[in-house]
């Protein structure tokens, strides 16, 4: 992922990373059905917290700035 945020358009790399975290959100719930070790939920409850953070900050962020031109 940090490649592809590296090469991709600020668009693009936007949108990717928050459907990408969204669908790993996805998985880490799917795996915590059924789980009864707390020290699995605390560490999925401590990822998902960190996913959301990753979409939340790819959806605040802010359109790129088109410098201006030189005189």
């Amino acid at each position: 992922m940090v490649v592809l945020s590296l090469l991709l358009t600020p668009r693009v790399n936007r949108v990717v990373n928050i459907v990408v975290s969204l669908v790993y959100l996805i998985t880490i719930i799917g795996s915590c059905i059924g789980e009864t070790w707390v020290y699995y939920l605390l560490a999925s409850f401590i990822e998902v917290i960190l996913v959301v953070a990753i979409a939340r900050t790819a959806w605040n962020w802010p359109p790129p700035q088109i410098a201006p031109a030189l005189p």
